[in-house]
């Protein structure tokens, strides 16, 4: 399971591993930092309990820890596992790893560009539906700049906007805040450069 959904477009895998039983058992969802304690806990978590919540917030203590675990493990693959049991915010993590780069063994290093655009922007349109601030940033973002959709400033401004109304004291809405102030710029001092 941690590689069938790997290679696929994020938007395109959200929620295909969630069990049918998942509505009627939840398991508590971890948090990073137990994560980052407890490794295998959380990997149990994910992979035998298909707890995507787990699957997150063990990718998160990869990417914000040190931790010593099998090779077969790593931030991309879990958020990827995230968004394939239905967390949509495992969908926009994933989806900022491909847009990002510098992972060796990604699928989508090679992909046409135009094609991974729409698929990022289709990613973080579905995170953003669903009330996640990343996912707004991140589509604001894309609309800034023209990334897998049509450069549009209005819809940029709203998704960014959407951004802060969700969780205003969060990393997202300073993110969204510095993409309108560059939107917002006097011509030649904008810096596209995400």
């Amino acid at each position: 399971m941690l590689l069938r959904n790997f290679g696929a477009c994020p938007a395109d895998t959200f929620g295909r591993e969630r069990p049918f039983w998942r509505r009627a058992f939840a398991p508590r969802r971890p948090t990073e930092r137990r994560c980052a304690r407890e490794p295998a806990s959380c990997y149990a978590l994910c992979t035998r309990w298909s707890n995507a919540p787990a699957c997150f917030d063990l990718a998160l203590a990869f990417e914000h820890h040190s931790l010593a675990v099998a090779d077969v493990l790593d931030k991309e693959r879990l958020y990827a596992l995230a968004c394939a049991g239905g967390f949509p915010a495992g969908c926009t993590n994933r989806a900022a790893g491909i847009r990002n780069g510098g992972y060796a063994g990604d699928p989508f290093r090679d992909a046409p560009g135009a094609d991974t655009d729409a698929c990022l922007a289709r990613s973080f349109r579905l995170d953003c539906d669903r009330r996640g601030a990343w996912g707004c940033a991140m589509l604001g973002q894309a609309y800034r700049l023209g990334e897998g959709v049509a450069a549009e400033a209005s819809r940029a401004r709203a998704a960014l906007d959407m951004a802060c109304a969700i969780k205003p004291d969060f990393a997202a809405c300073a993110f969204a805040k510095r993409q309108r102030a560059e939107m917002d710029a006097p011509p030649g001092r904008e810096d596209d450069a995400p």
